[in-house]
């Protein structure tokens, strides 16, 4: 018998589904910019348009598995409007919801106890509706058809993958590929916080999803500090490479910038805000030291947004709904509306525009990167008085061009230089930002532009 619930969610998704159709919304308008393919010096990812995508991601890993339609749009409405584009999203949840592994609505991703043998269609109706939601507000969803969990634990699927076998998982590979093949704002993500010792167990979903939908594109979510491309040399299926640390982002991202053939990247998983002593200033830090060191995009994550108001693996100090504007996301707004206005394609990790002092950097907390063609760089600093560029490095049009960014906030101010026969010099407008912290970001030439957009962008996120 279904529930008023039930009746309530049906109204909704009918609703919903009719003013996609009817209604010009962004998938409708011309804004859909999916789906996305390699650029041809496989350094990033572009459009349909054949436009460089920067992935600008929120982990809502529980999302499926916890919400209800109404806190789905809710949720999509929010992270739309601070400027983030993908969400990383567990298919089928096993411990990080109220219920696990039923959705919200109480119907389970199985029938009648058959993991990945015999799929719920109820329970992807669900999924079905949320992905066209996301379309519809403009996400890429990077998708994990069966979280595995740390270590191959109770956290995820991996014991009741190991006891379905390679032949109910492509089964089970070749439903979803029918089922959602035709969407094109999906990245399949597989694994999930580990290296399963037995890869057959991913290689059959692949396998399944391939045959059924071929063009996807498809990553690895490996266990911490693991090398995506070491322990899955051979998986030819891999589009995109992920970073999953929790420390030196920028020292392990220019790593895999520098690995031939190139491949793209994204920072799939770093520290969470709110997480052990873990605030927006370092979740500032992660983000901007991965672009700034060749990634085409990062994955942000919020305790408790990640698992809503599921269990987490750390206590949650409020709900998921005020959580939604946390100082850490309010930080990758404004990195999304500076990046929005400046070629970030362009750059490339580049410690030699610095000047050193005996030889050695200036500080390990300076994160230099510079266009090519040095038309622009970008230097972002913590607990740093002076940024000192080396004279010859970029041209002197580039030079007189200087501003200051507080990432915490997005204003910023000119940054006079500090002249000296072989560098110039940029110190920091305070030892603090607005926020309290010691992070800037130093623009150099290309920055006019992006720091009028920016500062347009600031009274609409407040």
């Amino acid at each position: 018998m279904r529930t008023m619930a039930d009746y309530a969610r049906r109204s909704l998704q009918a609703l919903l589904l009719t003013a996609a159709v009817f209604t010009s919304g962004p998938a409708m308008s011309g804004a859909d910019v999916f789906p996305l393919h390699v650029s041809t010096d496989g350094r990033h990812l572009n459009d349909i348009f054949d436009r460089p995508f920067l992935v600008t991601g929120d982990t809502a890993s529980s999302l499926l598995g916890d919400l209800s339609q109404e806190e789905i749009e809710l949720y999509l409405r929010q992270r739309q409007r601070l400027g983030f584009n993908a969400l990383l999203v567990n298919m089928i949840e096993h411990r990080f919801s109220r219920r696990p592994p039923s959705n919200f609505y109480g119907e389970p991703p199985f029938r009648d106890g058959r993991d990945f043998a015999a799929p719920n269609d109820s329970y992807f109706d669900h999924v079905e509706w949320f992905l066209r939601r996301a379309r519809a507000h403009g996400f890429l969803v990077f998708l994990a058809p069966a979280y595995m969990g740390v270590s191959g634990g109770p956290e995820g699927w991996y014991q009741k993958m190991t006891a379905a076998g390679p032949g109910a998982l492509k089964a089970y590979g070749e439903y979803l590929g029918r089922r959602f093949g035709g969407f094109p704002n999906i990245v399949w993500v597989h694994g999930g916080d580990y290296d399963p010792p037995d890869k057959a167990l991913v290689e059959a979903v692949v396998a399944g999803l391939m045959a059924a939908a071929p063009n996807a594109l498809q990553t690895v979510h490996g266990a911490i500090g693991s090398r995506v491309r070491q322990t899955w040399y051979d998986a030819s299926w891999i589009d995109i490479d992920t970073l999953y640390t929790h420390e030196d982002t920028a020292v392990r991202a220019e790593d895999l910038y520098r690995i031939n053939p190139p491949k793209p990247f994204v920072l799939l998983e770093g520290r969470y805000e709110n997480e052990a002593d873990t605030n927006a200033a370092k979740v500032r830090a992660q983000a901007y030291g991965s672009l700034l060191s060749g990634a085409t995009g990062q994955f942000f994550g919020n305790n408790p947004v990640w698992h809503f108001a599921g269990p987490g693996v750390f206590a949650a100090n409020s709900r998921w709904q005020d959580a939604l504007d946390s100082p850490g996301a309010q930080s990758m707004a404004y990195l999304d509306a500076l990046f929005a206005k400046i070629d970030w394609w362009a750059l490339e990790p580049d410690p030699s525009i610095l000047a050193t002092e005996g030889g050695l950097p200036v500080n390990d907390m300076t994160i230099p990167a510079a266009a090519k063609d040095r038309s622009f760089a970008i230097v972002y600093v913590t607990d740093v008085a002076v940024v000192r560029i080396r004279r010859d490095a970029l041209p002197p049009t580039v030079m007189n061009r200087a501003r200051w960014f507080d990432p915490s906030s997005g204003a910023s101010m000119e940054a006079a230089p500090i002249e000296s026969p072989r560098s110039v010099g940029f110190r920091v407008p305070a030892i603090a930002n607005a926020a309290g912290d010691s992070d800037w970001l130093l623009l150099l030439g290309q920055t006019e532009a992006a720091v009028a957009h920016q500062q347009q962008a600031n009274g609409s996120l407040r």
